[in-house]
């Protein structure tokens, strides 16, 4: 089954990445088997928002700068501002980051002149387990306060993990950076039991290595995973109920149970994860939360990729090169579009070829905007040629891109 379709048109408000987050008013009634699924000690399983603060407590606090604490004294800190979303007093920073880094609690990821990377984790009271990593670099590499971490487990499973940053340049010019998050006891048991573990960081994919990853599994959590279905038909009719609330308008609701089962889609095979991730991303996208859409999108078109899903791949990255232009990250657009386009070329069927047609158009719309009308009205032209035989008897779907060729004649002088 494909990806719910969305894709970006004209007029589509660009806003900030706080914005429209789900109210946790809002239900949805999940699959029995969601709901009565039991625990191994009896009890129901709960089904909660993901873990971590509410987006408001987040975005209230994501233009403060925390001073750089180092050590244990440091990751206390840190861990407690994941739990109040605040910061407590700063201290100046340390004549030595690199030092304190390689003192404190927690295992070296990297320990290079030009990169040290502390992983550190820590089981509270509640239960719950909090995991922060440290980074000092020449330069900042953590461009935003508040995002997505996607935690890959083994080869095909994915976490979500929203994070919280601090960050403190340093006296000689480098940057000491640290991101935090929580698990709930039950959801960190992929992480105790992987053979492998890849921390997709800002600046690129980071491995663990075995110490790190012997470290996770040093780490026992407080309550048993929960018992779910493992039939494939469950989650197949858990996706086509999303896809359903997204069809009806009913985004928010739509988003709320996505986020609830987010969790229970790290371990199934990738087709779903694929389908689900761009779920999720279309249902941030619909609710204004460009920067999560972008991270739901971008770990779906990993799984679809190893997936094999040709259309699904496309119709993920078309999705991912609209909310880049929207965010004005052309550069990231663009290659998410030759992605999409590359993907729908390649397929010789009705839906391959409309797909292929609303991504020229696509196209077109990230060209006006790194300023190529020519070429803009080059792949316009392209996408009109498939839209009209995949539109013929439905000319209000071909209206839009037929204004946009109006439009793009009118602004280049095009007769």
């Amino acid at each position: 089954m494909n990806v719910a379709l969305v894709t970006g048109g004209p007029g589509a408000a660009t806003v900030g990445p706080c914005t429209a987050a789900p109210s946790p008013d809002l239900h949805y009634r999940l699959p029995s088997a969601f709901n009565d699924a039991s625990s191994k000690n009896g009890r129901a399983m709960p089904i909660d928002l993901d873990e971590v603060p509410s987006r408001g407590s987040q975005c209230a606090s994501a233009g403060k700068r925390r001073s750089w604490i180092p050590g244990a004294a440091f990751l206390a800190v840190l861990f407690g501002s994941i739990a109040l979303a605040q910061s407590p007093p700063g201290t100046p920073p340390p004549a030595s980051a690199p030092a304190d880094l390689r003192q404190s609690k927690g295992v070296l990821l990297a320990d290079r002149p030009d990169d040290t990377l502390l992983l550190a984790v820590e089981a509270f009271d509640d239960g719950s387990i909090g995991l922060v990593v440290s980074s000092l670099a020449p330069r900042c590499r953590v461009p935003e306060d508040v995002f997505d971490l996607p935690v890959q487990v083994d080869r095909a499973g994915f976490q979500l993990k929203h994070v919280i940053r601090q960050q403190q340049p340093q006296p000689d010019g480098a940057c000491a950076e640290s991101i935090a998050t929580v698990y709930q006891a039950e959801h960190y048991w992929p992480l105790k039991t992987a053979t492998a573990v890849t921390l997709h960081l800002p600046w690129g994919a980071v491995p663990l290595n075995e110490a790190g990853l012997a470290y996770l599994k040093s780490i026992t959590p407080a309550r048993p995973p929960p018992a779910l279905p493992d039939d494939a038909a469950t989650y197949s009719g858990l996706l086509d109920q999303l896809t359903e609330l997204l069809a009806a308008g009913r985004n928010q609701e739509a988003r709320a149970a996505a986020e609830k089962v987010l969790p229970y889609f790290v371990q199934r095979p990738p087709d779903e994860g694929g389908r689900f991730f761009g779920i999720l991303g279309t249902a941030r996208r619909r609710t204004s939360d460009l920067s999560l859409a972008a991270a739901s999108f971008e770990v779906g078109i990993r799984l679809l990729e190893i997936a094999g899903d040709t259309h699904s791949l496309g119709v993920v990255s078309d999705n991912l090169a609209t909310v880049r232009r929207l965010q004005k990250r052309l550069p990231e657009a663009e290659a998410a579009s030759d992605r999409a386009i590359a993907a729908f070329e390649s397929l010789d069927t009705p839906g391959g070829k409309a797909s292929l047609g609303g991504a020229y158009n696509n196209r077109s719309l990230i060209l006006w905007d790194q300023g190529s009308p020519e070429l803009a009205l080059v792949y316009n032209e392209k996408a009109l040629a498939l839209l009209k035989v995949a539109y013929r008897d439905d000319p209000q779907a071909l209206r839009p891109f037929l204004e946009d060729n109006k439009f793009l004649r009118k602004a280049i002088k095009t007769p």
